[in-house]
């Protein structure tokens, strides 16, 4: 694929354009040097520049970078800005933007980046560029003032970054870590991104944390020599340097000032701050250039030079720019195609725009509006703004509108308060700020909320107040505050004509609340009251349905909960989704059928709305992988599995959903368990029980189930019972009946171990009549039920019950570990009654099918009763390659499956470098050369 890079990102240095003079920093240099050469040598590399405003971060990374430095580089940039922060996927768009059209091979990667997409998709897609780029040579990824990266491209470039094992792609990345110190600034310095960059740095294999601080006296001094041209005393260097803190910026702006340098005796006629020093670098401007520069700062960021010209009614833009120049106010590419203009820094900016006249700044903005794209105009004509305007307010709450059902939450969140800022009446304020919050909320962006929870709590009582509390509350798993404003916004808003979607969001909320306290009577109550509403909004419909089954199958099961959500969809078994409002209900529909025992339907409807989820619906992605998988450990597809619950993982980590931990971590602890990887199993049970104080019903199945597969596969009986006891203390209609296929056999399994023999009973015919519903669980109750007889000296019975189940035909949804397990049973019976050849055969096919499963501690309690039986088997012994790790596996079992490298890639998430590697290492421990060899080998 030729993506049509141009040379210019192809090797080379960076831009290095209107530069200012760079003296020290050699230790620094250095570091970057490092990186260079390690990336150079096939390792990845990180490294983060902090320092606060102006203290030459840019300028290190531009001169570390530049000359030869990046020859054979693919360089990605991007800048960032406040202003820009609730763009989605803004800074992965500047990094792209040069490229050339990529949405034939990276549909995701078309410009513009839908705002409703999922970083982890746009992060896997961005990855798979990256290793496109490297087959031409090492790549460089530069993004400067991290800190103002919007969230989106944050979770992205998280994902990229940390799966850059085997590759040599360079990151540099520079953050403010704190505000100016000098002069009183009122900035704040957010600290999110800083910990996500922190956190990429320490996940490198090379990773560096460069901070910056003031230049010494010997720098200052270095500068002096070459700006000034006669000789001085070293005491006015070291004057400066007081002065100044050796900051770089306001060094640079003194400077400019100083007219008649003397021998450092006479007191230094510079400005005190950097802000004086800019206003009076200012106001010596000739007025044109004066103009151009407060022009430049009111368009912001990087403009074309005609654009700017055009905002300041400039006739000759070149010749009023160079007094801008001389004093380093501005920058400029005079030798692009179209000639671009900046304000040098971001503190030099702010204060032309507080110097600059309130009533032209106003002007400026408005004509500003006239001449830049539509997205940047809307900006321009709130600032161009000095008092209430209705009319602007409406048409931005019709934008946000418009932006909503398209996920671009931050960007309709930001119309909605700038309308709301703008808006005439206490009353229109409040609503628009409210309704900003409830979707950020909604949305799960609660870092964005947080800033506007004073303002919020001190608006006027009303529904959507309630709502927004209410919601806030419920995420944060304050339940019994949440109950009671949620109910109150819900019973006031659906009185009023137009605020039915505050009740039905307020009913979600209450939905979402009695499904982590497990009131199936509460839930499936507050849905119907949300469906009778009026005009509701297609998603909040769609959980309510989702909300309602849940409550009925609470009470009466999984089949119950099947044909509600199935009535109430009106959906054919194999739907197209178009809208969030089905694949809410697809999902849950395929989640209920596995739970009833249907699991080739149930697996049908996740995996159908898990390739969706990775680009249309990603708010499902995680919760569709992992119930996916626990269909798949049930079909004893255990490395599909395994794949599902690390693609789980992987959406968890992009996104940051703390909810969903138990619920992933839980069911990732069946396979190793199964295994005998004991401290993988345990490691995951750990974190899924650290959550459980804030988890619902559903959440404490599972890790009690995940408990008890480890005691079943440890062969640990009161362990496993111990395990199963908080689902037995759950009242009856918290959501236990939903789950039975999970828990149930089980608790009927380790009563019988333990010897709790009528309790075993009941249990078993409380399994029994189960099996009516659902036809996979023969296996395991013949099992139960034969062992039974057994210990109740009826081997006569026990045989029956064996043989009768073994018999039956192989149904679509059998569970390979439940029938092995029964075949173990059945040929350690025939042993000990006299029948060795029988016994042989299915003690050899329970071996083959553990064998397959590798489901070693079961394996080897099976070749155990090999030994005791003393029959003879040709099968069962072939063994598990040897120092495979878990990455190895999951490629080699892909690979296997007849997928390519990038193939892999994409479905595991890592890069195709990291592919090759760990491919080769498999070939060599298997002692392979090939796939179609890998294909036939053993495992």
């Amino acid at each position: 694929m030729d993506i049509g890079l141009p040379e210019r990102c192809c090797g080379g240095a960076m831009d290095v354009s209107a530069s200012p003079l760079f003296v020290g920093r050699a230790d620094e240099l250095a570091v970057i040097g490092r990186c260079l050469e390690t990336v150079r040598a096939g390792c990845p590399a990180v490294i983060l520049v902090e320092g606060e405003a102006g203290i030459g971060k840019t300028a290190l990374i531009r001169r570390g970078l530049s000359g030869a430095a990046l020859d054979g580089f693919s360089v990605l940039r991007a800048f960032c800005d406040d202003s820009e922060r609730d763009y989605a996927f803004g800074v992965v768009s500047q990094l792209i933007q040069r490229l050339g059209p990529l949405q034939d091979d990276f549909p995701l990667l078309g410009m513009p980046i839908s705002s409703g997409a999922a970083p982890l998709p746009v992060g896997a897609q961005l990855l798979a560029l990256v290793g496109r780029l490297q087959e031409r040579g090492p790549v460089a990824l530069v993004i400067d003032d991290l800190q103002w990266a919007d969230q989106r491209s944050l979770q992205a470039l998280g994902f990229v970054i940390r799966r850059l094992e085997f590759d040599s792609v360079l990151v540099v990345l520079t953050a403010r870590n704190r505000p100016w110190s000098l002069g009183a600034s009122t900035e704040v310095v957010p600290d999110e991104s800083l910990e996500e960059a922190y956190r990429w740095v320490g996940s490198a294999r090379a990773g560096f944390r460069v901070q910056l601080t003031g230049l010494d006296t010997a720098d200052v001094r270095h500068w002096l020599d070459a700006t000034v041209e006669h000789q001085l005393d070293d005491r006015l260097a070291q004057r400066l340097r007081e002065h100044t803190e050796g900051h770089p910026l306001f060094t640079e702006t003194v400077l400019t000032e100083l007219k008649d340098l003397d021998d450092g005796r006479n007191a230094l006629p510079v400005p005190k701050s950097l802000g004086q020093g800019v206003r009076q670098q200012l106001d010596a401007l000739p007025p044109p250039s004066r103009r151009l520069v407060e022009a430049i700062a009111v368009l912001g960021g990087r403009q074309p030079i005609a654009l700017a010209a055009a905002l300041a009614a400039c006739e000759n833009p070149a010749a009023d720019l160079e007094p801008a120049l001389h004093v380093r106010l501005v920058r400029w590419w005079p030798d692009e195609v179209v000639a671009h203009v900046s304000i040098n820094h971001e503190l030099q900016r702010q204060t032309i725009l507080q110097a600059t006249d309130p009533v032209e700044r106003c002007r400026l903005h408005a004509a500003a509006a006239d001449l830049v794209d539509r997205e940047a105009a809307w900006g321009h004509r709130v600032a161009a703004v000095s008092g209430p305007d209705q009319v602007l307010a409406r048409q931005l709450e019709e934008e946000a509108e418009r932006r909503l059902p398209l996920g671009d939450t931050e960007r309709a969140a930001r119309m909605l308060r700038w309308a709301s800022d703008i808006s005439a009446t206490r009353s229109e304020h409040e609503r628009l700020l409210l309704s900003a919050a409830s979707w950020l909320i909604w949305h799960g962006k609660l870092t964005s909320v947080t800033p506007l929870l004073e303002s919020v709590r001190a608006c006027a009582d009303s529904p959507l107040r309630d709502l927004t509390l209410g919601a806030y509350a419920a995420v944060l798993g304050e339940r019994a505050q949440a109950v009671t404003q949620l109910g109150r916004a819900f019973d006031d808003a659906a009185r009023v004509r137009g605020q039915e979607w505050i009740a039905a969001m307020a009913g979600f909320w209450l939905g979402n609340v009695y499904v982590y306290e497990g009131k199936g009577d509460e839930m499936a109550e507050v849905s119907r009251r949300v469906l009778r509403l009026p005009d509701i909004p297609p998603v909040l419909a769609g959980y309510a349905k989702v909300w309602l089954s849940f409550g009925i199958g609470f009470k009466a099961g999984a089949r119950a909960a099947l044909e509600e959500i199935r009535f109430l969809a009106g959906l054919p078994d194999t739907p197209k989704i178009t809208d969030p409002a089905n694949a809410v209900v697809v999902m849950y529909r395929g989640c209920y059928a596995s739970f009833a025992g249907d699991l080739a339907a149930g697996a049908g409807d996740l995996k159908m709305v898990l390739k969706l989820a990775r680009s249309e619906y990603p708010f499902v992605a995680e919760w569709a992988s992992a119930d996916l998988a626990s269909v798949q450990f049930t079909l004893g597809e255990w490395d599909d599995a395994v794949i599902n619950c690390h693609n789980a993982m992987n959406f968890l980590e992009a996104e940051r959903k703390v909810r969903a931990v138990s619920f992933i971590h839980s069911i990732a602890a069946w396979v190793p368990s199964m295994r005998g990887e004991w401290a993988t199993a345990l490691d995951h049970i750990t974190v899924a029980e650290h959550g459980l104080p804030d988890s619902g019903p559903r959440y404490r199945v599972q890790t009690a189930v995940s408990r008890a597969l480890l005691g079943q596969a440890q062969a640990n009986y009161p362990a496993m019972l111990e395990a199963l006891q908080p689902i037995l203390d759950m009242p009856p209609d918290s959501g236990p009946a939903l789950y039975k296929s999970w828990w149930l056999p089980l608790y009927a399994e380790a009563l019988l171990a333990n010897g709790h023999l009528p309790e075993a009973h009941e249990a078993l015919s409380e399994l029994q009549r189960l099996v009516h519903e659902i036809p996979y669980l023969h296996m395991v109750c013949a099992r139960l039920t034969g062992q039974l007889a057994e210990n109740d000296g009826r081997p006569e019975r026990a045989a029956d019950h064996y043989q009768q189940a073994l018999e039956q035909p192989v149904p679509p949804d059998d569970a390979p570990l439940h029938r092995a397990l029964l075949e173990q049973a059945t040929g350690r019976l025939l042993a000990r009654t006299g029948r060795p050849a029988a016994s042989s055969e299915l003690l050899e096919r329970a071996a083959s099918r553990l064998t397959e499963l590798r489901a070693a501690p079961f394996l080897e309690r099976c070749r155990q009763d090999i030994a005791k039986a003393g029959v003879a088997t040709t099968n069962g012994r072939r063994e598990e390659p040897s120092g495979l790790t878990g990455r190895e596996r999951d490629i080699a079992h892909l690979a296997r499956q007849g997928m390519t490298n990038r193939e892999i890639a994409s479905e595991l998430f890592i890069s195709v470098k990291t592919v090759e590697y760990h491919l080769g290492h498999v070939y060599q421990k298997l002692s392979v050369s090939s796939r179609r060899q890998l294909r036939t080998r053993a495992w």
